[in-house]
């Protein structure tokens, strides 16, 4: 069995129970969003106590606020009415383990997926891949909680964010499943007048 077929199966099993889920209105219910990373160990519905419909999860790698995220944002409150923003880095994040000179030599020697090891990440092989990845800002994270800090205040300083808005910063801690709050994030993230 593929994992396509384990996709399929598991929705066909949701679509038999999906019921009232067919009336939930497109704003989100409880008027919020969170921008957090597409680790795979992190599932806001659950350490945010989500129910479908509650609220907008934009993921990316590393939770950062990009361009497309803060595009993302703006059309959640904009046009869907969301109130309140969290954003959400984690411990151990991949992001963590490389940068953007990194990144692009691993592209320009291989396509394939590269190994994380003690000393960092490293191509198994070097076919030849593209340099192209030497062009892209990849926005990696030295340091969690001033990451946090930058996304809060980029976000809260762009022209197309509206000022009333809160926006909260955390890191989620992947061995505890804690959300860790960081105050400066949160002060900067203050609504403006």
């Amino acid at each position: 069995m593929t994992i396509k077929s384990d996709v399929e199966s598991a929705n066909a099993a949701y679509a038999e129970s999906f019921g009232d889920k067919a009336d939930l209105a497109l704003p989100p219910a409880r008027g919020f969003l969170i921008l957090t990373c597409m680790d795979a160990r992190l599932d806001p519905a659950k350490y945010a106590g989500l129910a479908e419909g509650d609220a907008h999860v934009v993921r990316n790698a590393g939770g950062r606020a990009t361009d497309d995220a803060i595009r993302s944002m703006v059309i959640s409150h904009k046009l869907l009415g969301t109130r309140e923003w969290f954003v959400i880095h984690h411990t151990d994040c991949g992001m963590l383990f490389f940068d953007d000179g990194l990144m692009g030599d691993l592209l320009a020697g291989s396509l394939e997926t590269a190994e994380l090891t003690p000393e960092g990440f490293r191509n198994r092989s070097e076919p030849g891949g593209s340099t192209e990845g030497r062009f892209v800002k990849w926005h990696t994270i030295a340091d969690q909680e001033a990451s946090v800090l930058e996304d809060v205040t980029r976000i809260r300083h762009h022209p197309l964010v509206n000022p009333a808005i809160p926006i909260y910063g955390y890191v989620y801690d992947v061995k505890t499943g804690r959300m860790n709050e960081i105050a400066a994030a949160t002060g900067a993230g203050r609504p403006r007048s």
